[in-house]
Order: structure tokens, then sequence, then C-alpha cells
């Protein structure tokens, strides 16, 4: 562990200094640009889990002694560091790394990529990605992700965060994009891509693989624009999946071999709505997942799980910068009962083991306020309403951004 972190440190040292040098324009004309986010929390969770099933079970079989997104005590998220590379006016590149750090009972900081592209942009109908990017899905996953400058609340966003692998929040591949200008207020966006599939394990970072296997995704977007800002959009996706049967069960653990193959095919639909306007903002976003072909001792052929989320916040001001109350709802239906494929993770010498997965509502209260031009400050209620969490958490949150 001690080398891995020292590898870390070198490779995040080493990215810090050569992007500092590369914020003013090169005499060929390439420009570059150097951006990076993190937060810190403070807080405690109070109670009994009011789902005693689920409490036992996650005891028993949870990936983690604590469950993601609990806190207790002070914490770090990790450091996004992105660097953009803006080769002439129609190529870009750019990188995102991400120190990060577990969000269970773990501990240790682990580097992870999470973007890291070419952009070629024809023109504002037409342009081209190619790498690895946020799967274009929905308004979090391509806004919000794990970025908490740019949230009002405090916890993430479980149903789109990576290391639950709800949904595929990314994937290598190649997108189409581009915006019609249908009025002078109402533009149309689209994204459609294709690229690899989702791993084994639905929480696995892939960067190029061996097997079949495809990811298809596509968006639709209307956007009216002017002092208040509406997106209406709908999104989906379809993955054929090559993973293993024998995991029926929580604690299941199969040897990954030819034998035990199977493809699984997972849709999701996405509609969402997000309103920012004088007074008020608001999100809303809903996911289906569907899996086909799955079937398995004790497991039907194809099962399905939901999940949404809704936030509202008002934006006031005090000393004329933003103070914002907000409330916010998550909900997560049959995540229990999602298959072979939801829950599995990697145990080590070619091995897979079945985690306990459960089902989430929980309703938030809070306040955000813009201290700084690139920090905000939070404290927030979190009541959970299921699941192995305790029913009761206070959250103190500075979050920053440069």
């Amino acid at each position: 562990m001690k080398k891995l972190n020292k590898r870390i440190l070198i490779l995040l040292l080493l990215s810090v200094g050569f992007n500092l040098q590369t914020f003013a324009q090169r005499e060929d004309g390439v420009r570059m640009r150097f951006n990076g986010f993190g937060d810190i929390t403070a807080g405690t969770t109070l109670g009994t889990p009011l789902d005693k099933t689920a409490d036992s079970l996650f005891k028993q079989f949870g990936e983690d002694p604590y469950p993601k997104g609990t806190n207790k005590g002070i914490g770090v998220q990790g450091l996004d560091l992105v660097n953009t590379v803006f080769i002439n006016d129609n190529l870009t590149v750019q990188s995102e790394v991400n120190l990060q750090v577990p969000r269970g009972g773990t501990t240790g900081p682990s580097l992870d990529v999470e973007r890291l592209y070419m952009d070629y942009k024809v023109s504002d109908k037409l342009g081209f990605q190619a790498g690895l990017m946020f799967t274009p899905i929905g308004f979090i996953n391509r806004n919000l992700y794990s970025r908490a400058w740019l949230m009002n609340s405090v916890h993430m966003f479980r149903l789109v965060e990576e290391e639950s692998g709800m949904v595929p929040n990314h994937f290598v591949g190649a997108n189409t994009y581009g915006t019609f200008q249908l009025s002078e207020a109402l533009s149309m966006k689209y994204i459609v891509g294709l690229g690899n599939a989702r791993g084994k394990t639905p929480d696995a970072s892939i960067y190029a693989r061996n097997e079949d296997g495809y990811q298809a995704t596509g968006l639709l977007e209307f956007i009216i624009q002017g002092p208040k800002d509406l997106r209406v959009g709908l999104s989906g996706y379809s993955n054929k999946i090559p993973t293993y049967r024998g995991l029926s069960n929580y604690g299941n653990t199969i040897q990954m071999d030819d034998s035990m193959a199977v493809n699984i095919q997972e849709t999701g639909f996405n509609p969402y709505v997000h309103y920012y306007g004088r007074r008020f903002e608001f999100t809303g976003e809903y996911h289906s997942i569907y899996y086909a072909g799955a079937k398995d001792i004790g497991q039907p052929s194809s099962t399905f799980f939901q999940g949404a989320i809704v936030e509202l916040a008002y934006n006031g001001k005090f000393k004329e910068k933003r103070l914002a109350p907000y409330v916010r709802y998550d909900m997560i239906i049959n995540a229990k009962n999602s298959g072979i494929y939801h829950g599995t993770r990697s145990a080590g010498n070619n091995t897979l083991v079945k985690k306990y997965e459960s089902d989430l509502s929980s309703v938030m209260v809070g306040l955000c306020y813009d201290l700084f031009a690139f920090n905000r400050i939070k404290i927030e209620y979190a009541y959970y309403l299921n699941g192995p969490f305790q029913p009761h958490a206070i959250v103190f949150q500075t979050a920053f951004g440069f």
C-alpha cells in the first residue's frame, strides 16, 4: 500500500507540475487549461436502521463494513484534476484524473481516470468525441457526477454513483453530438454513442477489452434559454454484457470460466428535467433498468429495478451571495432483486462474488451558501426510510473548485 501511495503521489505531483506550466498559450497556438475540484465533510449518523432485514443482509453480505455515503467524523472524497488542451478551434483533448477515496468503510486512496477523450467540433450541429467519457445519459451523470462544488446537496447520488454501478456512468467509445437552434429561445441537443459494454462487474473500470459486447446510447434534450434555463430530456442505453452464471444468492462465489459465461442485455430508460430560474432550481430524474437473458438457478430470465431523484432549491441571497435552502428525495426500488449482474464484485484470483445491494428511500433538507466564487459550504440533515443506513445523518461540507 505504501508503494502504491508513493506512485499515486508522484503521478499527482507530475500532473500538477506539468499543468502549472501550461496556463499560457504556446507559440504554436495550442492553449491549455487546468482545473480541479474536491470537498471535505464532517458529520455523524444516529439511530438504528429502520429496515431490520436490510441491515441483517448487509452485515452478512455487504461490500463494506458501512454503507457507502455514511458520514462519521471528518473525511475527504478525493481531488479531481482536469486538463483541457485546445489544439485548434475544432480539436480539443480533455483528461480527468481523480485521486479517489473509497466511500465505504475502507480507507486509502486510489488513482482513477475519469475521462480521457478527443473532441472534434465541425459546427454547432455536428461534433465527434472518442475515448473514455461519461455515458451521455440523464442530467446528473453528465453535469453533477461527484462534483460537490456544483451540487446543492451533500450526499452523492447513489443511483448514478460509480462505486454502486447501478447505471453505466462511464464508457469507452465514440459519440456524435450537436445542437439545433429551433427558435430564438428554443434549441435541441442530441448525443448518440456506441462503445464497449460494461465489465464483468458493474463497478469495474473498463479502458480496453477483448470480449464481445457493446453499449449503445442516445440522448435528446430540449433547452429553453434566457433569464431562466429549462432542460427537458430523454435518454436511454442498451448494453450487451458478457458475464457469468452461478451468482443467484448473496455470498455465492464462482470461478470465471467459459462454461459459466452468459450474455446479459441491459436496457435503460431515463427521462429528466432541470430548471434554473431567478428564484428556484429544480432537478428531477428517473431511471428504469431492465436485464434480460440472465436465466439462472433461482432467478427469473428477466429482472427490473428503478430509481428516481428529485431536488428543489430556493435561490435566495445573503450579502449578495447565493444562499439556497433545499429539499431532496432519493428512491431506489427492487435493487435487491435485480438479477445475477447487479451487486456482482471481483473476489480476486479470477473469481466473482454476489454482494448485497439494498433498496433506498431517503429525504434530505439543507442549506448551501456560496461563501466565495469557488467555495460552497453546506449543512444537511438526511433521513433514511429503509436500507442498512442509520436513519439520521447530519453532515457539514465545504466544496471547492479552481
